[in-house]
């Protein structure tokens, strides 16, 4: 951080900026300012705030156009849904069991269990 506030050139702040992503500030010769004491590491705060959709949306960038017509064209597999797994799945719903539906049934049948709720 010092290294920012020694240089004497606009170009070389700004190099040292793009190399390290810091910057110095009056703020740090607070006592009391510690930025890594600041951060935001509660998750419901961050939903909240919306950081999640940011992160998703504008980062990662899930609904660009480009990978909903990769959903189009490579759906699913057609598997036929089985009546013995669908059963399976609606029980694990109803228990509350949602990481062993995900893991253990096929996506044809969560799919379906989806059309029901609908």
């Amino acid at each position: 951080m010092t290294q920012w506030r020694d240089a004497q050139m606009k170009k070389d702040r700004d190099k040292i900026f793009k190399e390290t992503g810091v910057q110095w500030s009056k703020l740090l010769c607070l006592p009391y300012w510690d930025p890594t004491r600041f951060l935001a590491i509660n998750s419901m705060h961050n939903i909240f705030l919306s950081l999640v959709q940011f992160h998703f949306r504008d980062l990662i960038v899930v609904d660009k156009p480009e990978n909903q017509e990769f959903r189009r064209t490579n759906p699913p597999s057609a598997k036929p849904v089985d009546n013995k797994e669908l059963e399976k799945a609606r029980e694990l719903l109803k228990s509350g069991a949602f990481k062993t539906l995900l893991n253990q049934i096929h996506l044809t049948v969560l799919l379906k269990l989806l059309e029901e709720s609908r």
